[in-house]
C-alpha cells in the first residue's frame, strides 16, 4: 500500500493540530501553576514555561498551513 494513500484515509494532520493544542494547553497550565508558588525558581522556570507555550502557538499556525495546502478537496 502507498503511504500517500494511506495518510489521505488517516487524517493525521487533524490528530497532530488536535495534539499539539493538548500540548500548548498543558504548558500553559504548568507555567500557571508554577508562576502562583512560592517558590522563586520555579517562578522564574515557569516564566520560561509560559513562553515556550506562547512560541508554539506559531508551531500550530505552521501546522495549520500545512494541512490546508495538503488538503485533497482544495480547488486549483
Amino acid at each position: 500500500m502507498n503511504f500517500r494513500l494511506f495518510f489521505h484515509y488517516i487524517n493525521y494532520l487533524l490528530y497532530l493540530i488536535i495534539l499539539i493544542c493538548l500540548q500548548i494547553l498543558f504548558f500553559q497550565i504548568l507555567g500557571l501553576f508554577g508562576y502562583f508558588s512560592q517558590v522563586e525558581i520555579l517562578i522564574k522556570i515557569s516564566v520560561g514555561v509560559i513562553i515556550f507555550a506562547i512560541g508554539m502557538f506559531i508551531f500550530l499556525k505552521t501546522a495549520i498551513q500545512i494541512s490546508e495546502n495538503h488538503r485533497i478537496d482544495k480547488n486549483n
